[in-house]
């Protein structure tokens, strides 16, 4: 009875918790809210989002999404171009 108790609360948080996955690799990292916001706008912008854009659409602390942003650059869903924007890197899918 306790094994079904885990299986069925580890269901429910992978419902929760999305994940971002990389189709080539097939690595996925899950996300929280805040990242998958963050992601999220990242992604389905066609153009590079600023730090700054990004801190005055979501109102997170600075060094909130400097975390945020360091996470998904780490785990290539993101990166981080010359010029400091940031854009999704082409072989993610939400």
């Amino acid at each position: 009875m306790g094994s079904s108790i885990n299986i069925a609360s580890m269901q429910l948080y992978a419902l929760v918790m999305p994940l971002c996955c990389n189709p080539v690799t097939g690595n996925c990292v899950e996300l929280t809210e805040r990242e998958y916001s963050v992601c999220h706008l990242i992604c389905v912008r066609a153009d590079p989002v600023s730090f700054t854009e990004l801190r005055r659409t979501f109102d997170y602390h600075q060094e909130i999404l400097s975390r945020i942003l360091r996470r998904l650059t780490i785990h290539n869903v993101i990166e981080k171009t010359n010029d400091g924007m940031y854009v999704a890197t082409r072989k993610v899918s939400l």
